[in-house]
């Protein structure tokens, strides 16, 4: 519970980091890919808000599902908060963007209504291609140990993002 407290609060700094027009150039957008652990490999489709440039720190917060289990009558969810800085600083079409923080992998049986959630840590790397002014692709790899490093999972995403 401590290391969630802290990201949280790591998390809330780094989104004041900055000046405020810096602060309010973010992209969301869709993503999807593989998302690897559990002795097998498997689909997740979700959303991400990331900054749209470098030169700044930010918030970074992934949110997916699994659909193979939603056909099964399990809502599988992941989730990720956490830090990221963008690089380079000017204005360039292709921004790196290396992020940590905190993840949540829960599950809620949609026919019976148990549930439950595991929390852990994650780091990896996105790299975001401004195709305009407002529509970017990006290539995301994170890393994450969930449930005090008892389960690994990796994920592989590319994705659509519209800029703000």
């Amino acid at each position: 519970m401590r290391l969630t407290t802290l990201a949280v609060a790591v998390t809330f700094a780094a989104s004041c980091v900055g000046n405020a027009r810096a602060q309010s150039k973010t992209a969301v957008g869709v993503e999807g890919g593989a998302l690897s652990g559990f002795y097998e490999s498997l689909f997740q489709l979700g959303l991400r808000v990331t900054p749209s440039r470098g030169g700044y720190g930010s918030a970074d917060f992934a949110f997916a599902t699994i659909p193979d289990y939603l056909l099964h009558g399990t809502l599988v969810f992941l989730m990720d908060l956490g830090v990221t800085y963008g690089a380079p600083r000017d204005s360039s079409p292709v921004y790196v963007f290396p992020h940590g923080g905190v993840s949540m992998l829960g599950g809620v049986g949609l026919s019976n209504g148990g549930g439950g959630a595991v929390v852990g840590y994650n780091f990896g790397a996105g790299l975001l291609v401004h195709a305009s002014p407002r529509l970017g692709v990006t290539v995301d790899y994170t890393y994450r140990r969930i449930s005090g490093g008892e389960v690994a999972l990796s994920s592989l995403t590319f994705g659509l993002m519209f800029m703000h």
